[in-house]
């Protein structure tokens, strides 16, 4: 029976968070941790329509904290998902499918 360790990532506006679920055929979806870290981005982009670089930075670094609770945890799968906080910010960008585009209006 293969065990799957998945990481769920949820970018919000005012927290970052990140579950750790053990998932089998046996037990089924299990959590086994959760781990939650207070960013304001909402208060950046929502103010100043932008994310500050101290926001980013602490972003950057919480996000690292996250890459290596997942290999303590052997995670082999995960999915990171954002809200309009970093959407809506002019100063962020994603990478698509179609390449680099804007979030807000990707082509």
């Amino acid at each position: 029976m293969a065990v799957t360790i998945f990481a769920a990532i949820d970018v919000g506006s005012y927290e970052v968070s990140m579950d750790i679920y053990q998932i089998s055929p046996k037990i089924g979806i299990e959590k086994i941790d959760e781990v939650r870290s207070r960013i304001e981005l909402g208060h950046d982009t929502y103010t100043n329509g932008k994310i500050s670089y101290e926001s980013a930075q602490r972003l950057g670094e919480v996000l690292g904290d996250f890459s290596r609770i997942m290999k303590e945890y052997k995670v082999t799968s995960y999915r990171a998902c954002a809200t309009s906080t970093l959407q809506e910010a002019r100063n962020v960008w994603n990478r698509t499918g179609a390449g680099l585009s804007k979030n807000r209006n990707p082509s």
